[in-house]
C-alpha cells in the first residue's frame, strides 16, 4: 500500500530491472481505488507503470529508499490525466 484511508493505492507485479546503492528501477502495476459508489465498495483499477526508487538512507542499520517515483505508461488514474506520482516512503528516524 502506498496510501491509506480513502485514497487507497497499491503497487503490485513489481519486477526490478536494476538495483544499486543509490536507486532501483523497474516496472509493475499501480492499482487505485475508484471509490465508486464509495471507497468501501470501490474497485481497484490497474495502471501499468515504471518505478524509480531513490533517496538512499540508513535506518536501524539497514539501507532503505525514501522516495518512489511512478510514471504511468498506459492510462492514468486521474481524470485530469496526470502522468506520474511521487510517493515519499515512510521511514522511521534513526534512534
Amino acid at each position: 500500500m502506498l496510501a491509506c484511508a480513502d485514497y487507497g493505492i497499491r503497487a503490485t507485479q513489481l519486477t526490478w530491472a536494476s538495483w544499486s546503492k543509490t536507486s532501483a528501477s523497474g516496472v509493475g502495476v499501480i492499482s487505485e481505488n475508484n471509490c465508486t459508489p464509495n471507497c468501501a465498495e470501490g474497485k481497484f483499477l490497474p495502471y501499468p507503470a515504471t518505478f524509480e526508487s531513490s533517496g538512499p538512507a540508513i535506518r536501524s542499520g539497514e539501507p532503505v529508499f525514501t522516495n518512489l517515483q511512478v510514471d504511468y505508461t498506459a492510462g492514468s488514474p486521474d481524470v485530469d490525466g496526470r502522468t506520474s506520482d511521487n510517493f515519499p516512503l515512510p521511514v522511521n528516524p534513526e534512534s
